[in-house]
């Protein structure tokens, strides 16, 4: 039985993912199993996924018809061994310390959870800038805390942690979800978690193709990312019997509400977009959460003004339908 499973969505990135596995497979901790999802892809990925498992015995290769990244996770996490879980995006890289670094820590602090910074880079390789960097010991609440905290220290991603299999158990993506399912994921993990690690090496490599939400250009999905936002308030109202995680979670999902809801009013009236629905949409969720916070006294009156103002500046101009 390995003792880590390391589980790798494939969709359309032939010219990224050899550069993916072989980073995986150069790993200083070798007992592992690399399982490769080909997501139905329409290139050579399955392929060359087959090629590398001829190769290695570590590597397990599930083919299935294109189902989107949390169906092709879940069918990892169906058949995963591993006591430690890890996720790596399939066009990004990882240095070969990575996993013996994070395992390191949980044995020996013995925590549920571990967390590397990053490096953010071009397409071309070229380096931009480091995140997630600071280093620091977390609680069951103060992990929770960070999650839902703008900025989030400890990143709302998969990718630069390492999850015990125990506080994974049989939880799954949620597969309906169009943006933030990875965010949820993370947070009903926590849930629980007792405690984790973070530590500032750069340890992932991310490239950035510009295919996030806010940089998409595409209006309902920017509004796909507020309503992974409500869900996971949701979930953590349910699930958290914290008054300081229901104000927090309630500041966490006006706040990105606003910030959001702006890039949509400006792709409307660049890209000449319809965005009536999803304005609207995202003032309904501001407007029902802050009759909540100021019924349960979660804001100060301040707060709660502030964000009526911010709210109320959502509105369609005349440039945009």
């Amino acid at each position: 039985m390995p003792e880590l499973s390391i589980i790798v969505p494939v969709y359309k990135v032939e010219p990224y993912l050899p550069k993916c596995i072989d980073s995986i497979l150069a790993q200083t901790f070798t007992d592992f199993e690399l399982i490769l999802i080909d997501d139905g892809s329409p290139d050579r990925c399955g392929e060359i996924c087959d090629e590398y498992a001829a190769k290695d015995s570590r590597i397990v290769v599930i083919h299935q018809e294109n189902k989107g990244v949390s169906a092709a996770r879940n069918a990892g996490l169906d058949i995963a061994k591993g006591e430690y879980i890890g996720f790596v995006d399939s066009d990004d890289w990882i240095e070969k310390t990575m996993y013996k670094r994070l395992i390191s820590i949980m044995q020996a602090d013995d925590t549920d959870i571990a967390i590397c910074g990053c490096k953010q880079r071009k397409e071309s390789g070229e380096f931009l800038y480091n995140d997630f960097f600071n280093e620091g010991s977390y609680n069951h609440d103060q992990l929770l805390r960070a999650m839902i905290s703008i900025p989030n220290p400890i990143g709302g991603v998969l990718w630069n942690k390492l999850f015990k299999r125990r506080i994974i158990g049989s939880l799954r993506f949620c597969e309906n979800m169009k943006n933030c399912e990875d965010g949820l994921f993370i947070v009903q993990t926590l849930v629980e978690t007792k405690s984790g690690k973070k530590i500032p090496d750069p340890l992932y490599n991310v490239v950035q193709r510009d295919l996030s939400a806010s940089r998409s250009g595409n209006v309902q999905q920017v509004y796909h990312t507020v309503l992974g936002f409500v869900e996971i308030r949701k979930f953590l109202v349910k699930n958290e019997n914290s008054r300081d995680i229901c104000s927090r979670s309630a500041e966490m999902l006006l706040d990105n509400s606003i910030r959001f809801g702006n890039i949509i009013k400006e792709l409307g009236m660049k890209t000449k977009q319809p965005c009536t629905y999803e304005l609207n949409g995202i003032r309904n969720i501001m407007r029902k959460t802050i009759i909540e916070s100021a019924v349960k006294a979660l804001l100060p009156l301040r707060s709660i003004h502030g964000y009526v103002c911010e709210m109320r500046k959502l509105r369609l101009t005349n440039n945009v339908r």
